[in-house]
């Protein structure tokens, strides 16, 4: 029995020499000198981005934190942007009149007002919030704020390399407008600061090569992810006068991720603005607008290895500049990278070029004008064949995004409207008289002069009712409202709950007012429900009686564009199309100007089986629907018969 006693005192002794031997342990650790840190993630990647930064102030948590945990003004930006590093530089964080980026270089902090660059004036670049370059402007009313914001263009396009030329860079604008609601609505200017970012993409640099040769190309010294106008990736909006401006942000068409891989490909990327009171930092309204651009100018179908003169160098680019040297007299290959409007006027980059040579829009239209079908020679086996000239788009969808972008998507596509129904052939492009850029169409050709916009002035430029702008209302060019790509519709069904042209009066005027209302209309009735367009036109199983007009552009079904398939007889499909009454299938073999092995007209059902096919080739196909007005092209679709393929049964 004893020794049952005895384990529960020993067990207590223990104890005993245990709690002693921690609290004397614990003594002996506070007294001690304590372990550095270690370093957050964060911190080691921003060390990888300044490693002159090492060893210095900088190199602590302070330079995102207090003396706390709590985070500074720079550390608030940095965690806003999604921990980007890149995308904090161009802020002015702690508003001391110098941008973070350059207060890191200079090894003080950005995140305190109170800690600048003793011996530097105050930055000039316009991302810069400084205190002495801010207009002494009263503070914003109180009341209820819209935020309204666009893209000046449907669509921007970038080159996919600029290692051997280039003919537009990264180069996206944003555009805002800030109302404050009443029954008077006022656009508001002063007292503001309105900043944007990118969801999911705060850096360019890895998802093109741009910066590697921005300098060879534009003769400017860019840091990274900071676009020809001084723009970052996200920042500061500028005042222009009745509006805000973001111009030239270098945004690709890639998410972040690993790489830019097919998954992370989104020729829709949406910027989100956010308004704020400048003196107190108090958010008055946020938006979400969709913010495109895409790298697919494509010259490959016409351009690849030997389709033209014979010339394989391996790359479409220097196919390119090898042909033009040949034909031109040039030595471009030996000056890569090359800047076309180094040569050729552009109106869209402001770059003259030489006087003595045609405009870049001019020499690209009209060198191409044959191959788009202008007297195209039959027996031509270099051009393309005449099934990809058509009234549509596919001809134009060649060389600007794209059959993958599918950058004409607005309600005027939807109600039958081709690139060619506004801007006319190749041919009618290449007219010399035509200034590019300039030369736009116009709201009043079609609609009236109710419906016009200003005089001498383009549709993105022009305003309307209120002082507005005629894209904050009604969308971009090639993207008026409401749009079968759903993130352009995200704005408006935000402000007024459903898509389309921005009608609702009382997202601005709070209430439905008396009166006309823009182009003299009266307030738009609410729709019961929410009117989001379907991702593709709404067509119909036959004609109907009542087409007068061409019919709609076929959409291509399957197989889907670069299928490997593993029979050699394929069923093509595609949708019933409004307005048609025969279809035409056209299949050749290899490229565009290979074998034809289907020219099937006359059909009246939207499926033909073709014969067995030869194993290990690609296919192109297209399909024509026709009625007695004419005939309307689908895009170019292609798919593989793989070697292994076996043939089916008829």
């Amino acid at each position: 029995m004893s020794r049952f006693l005895l384990r529960p005192r020993t067990a207590f002794m223990f104890l005993l020499f245990a709690v002693s031997v921690l609290v004397v342990g614990l003594v002996m650790w506070f007294q001690a000198p304590q372990p550095v840190q270690a370093a957050s993630n964060f911190q080691s990647e921003f060390l990888a981005q300044y490693p002159h930064a090492r060893g210095t102030k900088l190199d602590s948590c302070q330079t995102c934190h207090t003396q706390g945990s709590e985070l500074n003004s720079y550390g608030r930006d940095f965690a806003a942007l999604g921990h980007s590093i890149q995308g904090a530089e161009w802020l002015d964080s702690d508003r001391d009149g110098f941008v973070n980026r350059t207060e890191i270089l200079q090894g003080t902090q950005p995140g305190d007002a109170n800690n600048r660059p003793a011996n530097l004036a105050p930055d000039a670049s316009p991302q810069a919030a400084s205190p002495q370059a801010a207009p002494q402007a009263a503070a914003p009313a109180a009341g209820v704020y819209k935020l309204i914001g666009w893209n000046d263009l449907g669509m921007h396009c970038m080159g996919p390399n600029y290692a051997n030329m280039s003919i537009l860079p990264p180069y996206n604008t944003l555009w805002a407008q800030l109302i404050l609601q009443g029954p008077t609505p006022q656009i508001v200017t002063s007292g503001i600061t309105i900043e944007y970012s990118i969801e999911n993409n705060t850096y360019s640099v890895g998802k093109t090569n741009f910066w590697t040769y921005a300098y060879k190309l534009f003769g400017v010294s860019l840091p990274p992810n900071v676009g020809l106008a001084g723009k970052g990736m996200a920042g500061t909006m500028d005042a222009a006068g009745d509006h805000f401006v973001a111009a030239g942000i270098p945004l690709t068409a890639f998410y972040d991720g690993v790489s830019p891989v097919p998954a992370n490909w989104a020729p829709y990327q949406i910027a989100r603005l956010v308004a704020k009171d400048s003196a107190t930092g108090q958010v008055l309204a946020e938006t979400r607008t969709v913010a495109p651009v895409s790298e697919e100018m494509n010259c490959n179908a016409c351009h690849a290895d030997g389709m033209q003169e014979g010339i394989a160098t391996g790359n479409v680019e220097t196919n390119i500049l090898t042909l033009h040297d040949k034909e031109e007299g040039t030595a471009l290959m030996s000056k890569r990278p090359v800047l076309c409007q180094s040569c050729h006027g552009d109106n869209a980059l402001g770059v003259p070029g030489n006087p003595n040579l045609p405009n870049l829009s001019l020499a690209m239209h009209n060198k191409h004008k044959v191959e788009s079908g202008a007297a195209l020679p039959s027996a031509d086996k270099e051009n393309l064949g005449p099934s990809v000239v058509t009234s549509g788009t596919n001809n134009c969808y060649l060389c600007h995004p794209g059959v993958k972008t599918q950058c004409l998507r607005d309600v005027m596509y939807q109600k039958g409207m081709t690139c060619i129904g506004c801007h006319g052939t190749t041919a009618d492009v290449a007219n010399p008289a035509r200034r590019p850029w300039i030369d736009l169409p116009r709201c009043e050709s079609c609609h009236g002069a109710q419906y016009a916009e200003n005089p001498n002035t383009l549709f993105r430029n022009s305003t309307g009712h209120g002082g507005l702008y005629c894209e904050a209302c009604h969308g971009s060019p090639h993207a008026i409202l409401p749009s079968t790509q759903p993130k352009d519709n995200i704005q408006n069904i935000a402000l007024q709950g459903y898509a389309g042209t921005l009608s609702d009066c009382r997202v601005c005027h709070g209430t439905n007012p008396v009166g006309a209302g823009p182009h003299g209309l009266g307030p738009q009735p609410t729709p019961t429900a929410t009117l989001v367009p379907s991702p593709t036109p709404v067509v119909t199983a036959s004609p109907t009686p009542s087409c007068t007009t061409l019919p709609t552009k076929p959409k291509l079904l399957a197989p889907a564009i670069g299928a490997k398939l593993s029979t050699r007889r394929v069923s093509l499909d595609w949708a019933d199309t409004k307005c048609a009454t025969t279809y035409q299938v056209i299949l050749k073999r290899g490229s565009w100007s290979g074998d034809t092995i289907v020219n099937k007209k006359g059909l009246t059902q939207s499926n033909l089986q073709t014969p067995e096919l030869d194993a290990g080739k690609t296919y192109y196909w297209v399909v024509k629907a026709c009625n007695t007005k004419g005939c309307v092209t689908s895009d170019m679709w292609n798919f593989i018969v793989k070697s292994t393929a076996t043939a089916a049964a008829p």
